[in-house]
């Protein structure tokens, strides 16, 4: 996880926020014995990784987020801000809910579906997105002969 702020010309702020993850892993069941009592056994399935940005293919979970923002004050210590939002900036596909059991070994050899589902995924997180919003707040005024607060 990162963040970063930035003032840019005529006052407007970019932000970000970049995830980076493994991905999470998950307990899965191998039956390559059967699917009997004690002949089932779990392991951890880790999703497939990928690069991020040309850095290498260590990251299953990828998301940036950017957000542009321009605030304007309306009246003595009140504040709007126009914000424009664009979530999954890269329109990275993270993957989740894979085909994760091993099904018994003399069914692999007439289950052809299996060796064709196994470790695909079924579901993915949102694509990009694009948000406008509006902000209003209230900072309060400062005085300028005691630099108080003015309330």
């Amino acid at each position: 996880m990162a963040n970063g702020i930035v003032q840019l010309p005529l006052a407007i702020q970019l932000s970000s926020i970049v995830s980076l993850g493994s991905g999470i892993a998950v307990n899965a069941t191998d039956a390559s014995g059967g699917w009997g009592p004690y002949q089932q056994s779990t392991y951890i399935f880790q999703p497939p990784s990928r690069s991020f940005l040309g850095i290498g293919r260590v990251f299953a979970y990828q998301n940036a987020d950017l957000r542009l923002e321009k605030g304007v004050t309306v009246a003595r210590g009140q504040v709007a801000s126009l914000t424009l939002d664009l979530f999954n900036a890269f329109n990275s596909t993270n993957w989740g809910c894979y085909d994760t059991t091993i099904i018994p070994t003399a069914d692999q050899a007439t289950d052809t579906g299996w060796q064709r589902n196994f470790g695909q995924p079924k579901c993915a997180g949102l694509g990009r997105r694009l948000q406008l919003g509006l902000r209003y707040g209230y900072r309060g005024a400062t005085d300028a002969t005691s630099g108080n607060t003015v309330r």
